[in-house]
């Protein structure tokens, strides 16, 4: 009787154990290879929009003075470019998720709009056209208003499949363990009544039924542990990280953006107090990932990256000044000097990203590596427990003979 109760225990369990371990390992890797690379393709593709943007301002502010920038140019467009193979790439990541589908084709729709009118204000500007502003400022709202939106649409929608996968499993893998100390319990109980009636001091094959269950109820707990420490790690050392790091860049090339424009049409009130406002972005953005920095690398990072905003905030600082449009003469002075500081500070910014990058990545990778084996753990243990008690039983039986 305790062998066959002992035995629909273990069936329980490899029904319950594996339905567990399938959900918590499915979810993982979704998580290893779209939804992490959904959530970090996003920030990647704004940032490209961002790069552009700032790329094109650049080259039709120094149009104006009939010498375009051949290298901002050609940055412009190869960030334009990026930022539409990352827009495929994510539509192939998102999967099924209808909203993240529509904000995708939205982008795909907003760039072509978006270089178009980009086009439209070099020519002008090149023509010394009176419709250059006013194309450039449509180009820049689409990008900072309409891409910024559709791309804030689908980073929201990744974060939360994030979080769904990463309580997926939970309750089924309790129930789970719970079984296996119920068939830990019967397989104990049944041996204790066998080694009661019987010389034999161990029943091998029950022995080794209880080896297996103890060993599949360690590697649940064990799995689950290092699943929800490592998700909880990437999320809280990379990914947020990874955001502050990404709006602080937004909100550079935002300001780079203003810049130029003010440079271009001349400075009204309005646009001072939106460069004040990015500024201010900046800043907190910048405190913020000082107090997510966890390691001395990432701190001699964050601190050269507050060197490098100090130094473009210094180069722009005469430029800000004057009211009316640009000058030749300040138009060379923000090639010369604002650029290249900008160049600067993007780039440690990109450094930054990088390590909060392989912090998340590190932390998802090390979640997905105890439950390669789980999902055939909870399978092959219980019906070779299965197989153990009915055998163990059947040798006490036949010790009568």
């Amino acid at each position: 009787m305790w062998a066959v109760l002992t035995a629909v225990a273990l069936a329980v369990l490899c029904a319950v154990g594996s339905a567990a371990a399938i959900r918590s390992a499915g979810a993982t890797t979704r998580i290893q290879t779209d939804t992490a690379p959904a959530l970090l393709g996003s920030q990647d593709l704004f940032g490209s929009v961002s790069e552009a943007n700032a790329s094109a301002t650049a080259v039709v502010l120094s149009g104006a003075t009939g010498t375009e920038d051949r290298s901002r140019r050609n940055l412009y467009v190869e960030a334009l470019n990026r930022a539409s193979a990352q827009n495929e790439e994510l539509s192939t990541l998102v999967g099924d998720d209808a909203t993240s589908r529509d904000a995708l084709k939205q982008i795909a729709v907003a760039l072509t709009t978006y270089s178009g009118h980009v086009e439209a204000s070099r020519r002008e500007n090149a023509l010394r056209g009176s419709e250059a502003e006013t194309e450039l400022r449509t180009a820049l709202d689409l990008a900072t208003k309409d891409m910024a939106g559709a791309v804030d649409t689908v980073t929201e929608r990744s974060q939360d499949r994030f979080d769904e996968e990463r309580q997926e499993g939970r309750i089924i893998t309790l129930v789970a363990a719970f079984c296996a100390l119920v068939a830990l319990a019967a397989l104990l109980r049944l041996q204790a009544g066998t080694l009661a009636r019987s010389n034999r001091i161990v029943n091998l094959p029950m022995a080794a039924a209880t080896v297996l269950v103890a060993l599949e109820l360690l590697m649940l707990g064990y799995a689950g542990v290092v699943r929800s420490t490592a998700l909880g790690r990437a999320d809280d050392e990379g990914y947020r990280a990874i955001q502050a790091t990404s709006l602080l860049q937004r909100s550079a090339f935002q300001l780079q953006s203003q810049l130029s424009l003010d440079l271009l049409s001349g400075q009204s009130e309005d646009s001072e107090v939106r460069r004040l406002q990015l500024t201010g972005s900046i800043n907190s953005n910048l405190a913020a990932l000082s107090s997510m920095a966890d390691s001395k690398r990432e701190q001699a990072a964050i601190s050269e990256l507050g060197i490098r905003w100090d130094r473009y905030q210094q180069a722009t600082a005469p430029l800000v000044e004057g009211k009316g449009a640009a000058t030749p003469a300040t138009i060379g002075e923000f090639q010369s000097s604002a650029l290249p500081a900008f160049d600067g500070f993007n780039t440690t910014i990109e450094s930054v990203l990088l390590d909060n990058r392989s912090q998340f990545r590190t932390g998802v990778d090390d979640a997905a590596r105890p439950m390669r084996w789980l999902p055939w753990l909870a399978v092959i243990a219980p019906l070779v427990g299965i197989v153990g008690v009915l055998v163990g039983a059947q040798r006490r039986l036949g010790d009568y003979k």
